[in-house]
């Protein structure tokens, strides 16, 4: 979608101000008959968060989402002079579609997925944190198809 009025397009460069999570120190474990956010909906889930000295540790032990399930973990570092954070997955069996509808708007892959993920990053803004993101992911797709597109034709016309 087009930028909003009076908003830069891209990641935002407004300062992130990560010192609340210095405030105070929680260890606590949740169980939940499901989570939201945003356009993902994870089913019943074990969530361990850990707060200790400026480092948060979020790690979803074990969900579900669209159809598979696996873990997810966050963490973010306001330990240090520059935010760090974390992000970490691992999962089996996602609907592929339902996936990639509510991650990017793509509605024309179907079948199964397998992700993972283990990215890390550092910055005093979105924009730095996605300048220095690193890290490594793989993504498996199985039976299944590009809506719309023919791929025996696609094949064919390419030999």
């Amino acid at each position: 979608p087009p930028p909003e009025a009076g908003r830069e397009p891209g990641w935002s460069r407004a300062p992130i101000d990560l010192s609340p999570l210095r405030l105070a120190d929680a260890d606590l474990e949740l169980k939940a008959a499901g989570l939201t956010y945003r356009a993902f909906d994870f089913g019943p889930s074990a969530l361990a968060v850990r707060l200790d000295g400026g480092k948060l540790a979020a790690d979803l032990k074990q969900t579900s989402l669209f159809g598979g399930g696996g873990s997810l973990s966050l963490s973010a570092d306001a330990a240090g002079a520059v935010p760090a954070v974390a992000l970490r997955a691992d999962l089996k069996g996602v609907g592929a579609q339902p996936l990639l509808t509510a991650a990017a708007g793509l509605r024309r892959v179907t079948g199964q997925a397998d992700l993972q993920v283990d990215f890390t990053g550092a910055g005093a803004s979105v924009q730095a944190i996605m300048e220095s993101m690193d890290g490594s992911g793989r993504f498996a797709f199985r039976d299944g198809a590009i809506a719309g597109v023919d791929l025996g034709q696609l094949v064919q016309g390419a030999s």
